[in-house]
């Protein structure tokens, strides 16, 4: 059997704000780390759009579209009646 004298030096509080401390500090790094990922993988993905601008240019392709053109028409909102 437990005694008393077992739960003196436990602390819920302390327990729960040590998790909290340590979850942060694992999402945190996590975060930076993957941030630093998207940040990496965006510099190849704008390295490549230039290689193939350039390939393009040498074989003489014209009217390639800009790099990060999304759509060659402006949205119109619909008129209400």
């Amino acid at each position: 059997p437990k005694s008393s004298a077992a739960n003196v030096n436990f602390d819920p509080a302390i327990c729960v704000h040590d998790i909290g401390l340590n979850l942060s500090l694992y999402i945190n790094r996590n975060l930076l780390d993957f941030d630093g990922s998207l940040d990496d993988m965006g510099g190849r993905i704008n390295e490549l759009e230039q290689s193939i601008n350039d390939l393009r240019a040498e074989m003489g392709v014209e009217g390639t579209p800009p790099a990060s053109k999304s759509s060659d028409e402006p949205k119109t909102p619909a008129s209400s009646t």
